[in-house]
């Protein structure tokens, strides 16, 4: 696949125009919020390394790297673990992704289908008790919040938050900010979130989703992570965690096919007023 251009080092709003509306850069709480998995987010988007940068600990004795059936994979090290589980998730054309983080100002959860080809995307985005969907194809966007996401974002009047709630808002690629919202297709990419984690420790086999894993803990940045990695599926990447809860699932094979909302459900997004849409 060809590089992508990561989002940048928090997860951010950016700004588009939409009439007679003037939305705060709080849009939420995700113009503020750290990304818990910062190292992934904000780097070049070429291809991750596939070398590890930390030493496992507890290495057993060598074992064959070529095909293995998924009770031998669990016998490799961490490094090695991870090396595969970038290369699995680096040829994988779309994934679905369902994360929620959480910290003491609330939560922050989405859940988007993302083709990793075209960057294409769609799907839902929460913040708190607000809500959004949110759908990309090529050079065009739209965006659907509830009431509650405008006026909570916004600040609103109750009759503009009444309105906006019932259409999409349509936005372009011409729109300054376009690529920081398009990032949150590289959020979703789990080949980029893998791309700097640092394996330390392999853990035990468990059941992750109904799937057989094995866990590796490690570090992306300040934070210490648990990642789950399939052993049916050749160690695709299913899970990835921190202590505190937050927390990226991931699913594979299923088809995104955006398409445009009706156009007697859509509204343009003309020239003045600011409107802040969810970015990465």
């Amino acid at each position: 696949m060809g590089a992508r251009r990561a989002g940048g080092p928090v997860m951010r709003t950016v700004a588009v125009a939409v009439t007679g509306v003037a939305l705060l850069t709080s849009c939420g709480r995700l113009q503020a919020k750290q990304h818990p998995f910062p190292e992934a987010v904000g780097q070049s988007s070429a291809s991750p390394s596939t070398s590890a940068t930390a030493t496992p600990r507890g290495s057993a004795s060598p074992v064959p790297t070529g095909s293995l059936p998924p009770d031998r994979l669990a016998e490799l090290p961490a490094d090695e673990l991870l090396k595969r589980a970038r290369k699995a998730a680096g040829s994988e054309p779309t994934v679905r992704v369902v994360a929620q983080f959480a910290d003491e100002e609330g939560t922050i959860a989405y859940d988007l289908l993302v083709d990793l080809d075209t960057r294409d995307f769609q799907g839902t985005i929460a913040l708190g008790s607000a809500h959004a969907e949110v759908r990309r194809i090529d050079g065009d966007a739209w965006i659907k919040g509830d009431k509650v996401f405008w006026t909570q974002s916004a600040k609103a009047p109750a009759a503009t938050a009444e309105a906006l709630s019932k259409k999409y808002v349509h936005v372009t690629e011409s729109f300054a900010g376009w690529e920081d919202f398009v990032g949150i297709a590289d959020v979703a990419n789990p080949a980029m979130m893998l791309s700097d984690f640092r394996p330390k420790e392999k853990l035990s086999v468990r059941t992750v989703a109904g799937q057989q894993v094995v866990q590796v803990s490690g570090r992306s940045g300040p934070d210490t992570l648990t990642l789950s990695l399939s052993l049916s599926a050749g160690l695709l990447p299913v899970r990835m965690e921190d202590p505190e809860g937050s927390h990226m699932e991931w699913e594979y094979g299923r088809t995104v096919d955006v398409a445009a909302p009706p156009a007697s459900a859509t509204t343009e997004a003309p020239k003045g007023g600011g409107v802040h849409l969810p970015g990465a």
